[in-house]
């Protein structure tokens, strides 16, 4: 083991950063924010909701005499 040599650990090159606002201003000028959905999102109608829960109870009550 007197000829073995051991890797070296890493080395980074760390630049601080400093706030700089005249620069802010340009990269913010750059960034442009896309909208996932291209409209607003559509609500699920009154009678959609009404029938979801309707067949929510039924499957209940159908289990529960289902398992007696």
């Amino acid at each position: 083991m007197l000829g073995t040599r051991f890797p070296k650990p890493r080395q980074f090159h760390y630049e601080p950063s400093y706030y700089d606002p005249a620069k802010d201003k340009e990269v913010e000028k750059k960034i442009k924010f896309r909208r996932r959905y291209p409209g607003p999102l559509k609500r699920r109608s009154t009678w959609s909701t009404l029938l979801l829960l309707g067949l929510l109870i039924y499957l209940f009550y159908f289990l529960t005499r289902f398992g007696k």
